[in-house]
């Protein structure tokens, strides 16, 4: 039997073990670029996340601050008030 005959057994096994480690190779690379694909989408949604976060932030601070001014203005008004009526 001469090992060099590609119909012998020991060669077609090494063809057929060739073929499956091609493949193999094909699939885990396909894996890996998914896997770096999807860590470049987690990662922009989480940049997207942060910063609407930050920019509603930005954009109600005003808001807010007006607001805190009012109720302070309020509680002002409500102390002199309180003075103004019961007198200590």
């Amino acid at each position: 039997m001469d090992p060099f005959d590609p119909t012998s057994p020991i060669n077609q096994k090494l063809d057929y073990l060739v073929r499956t480690l091609d493949e193999q190779q094909r699939m885990v690379t396909a894996l890996h670029k998914q896997m770096v694909v999807g860590r470049i989408i987690k990662a922009i949604y989480w940049f997207v996340i942060i910063g609407v976060t930050i920019g509603a932030f930005y954009f109600i601070q005003p808001l807010l601050e007006n607001l805190l001014g009012v109720y302070g203005n309020l509680n002002q008004t409500a102390s002199d008030l309180n003075d103004v009526i019961l007198p200590r």
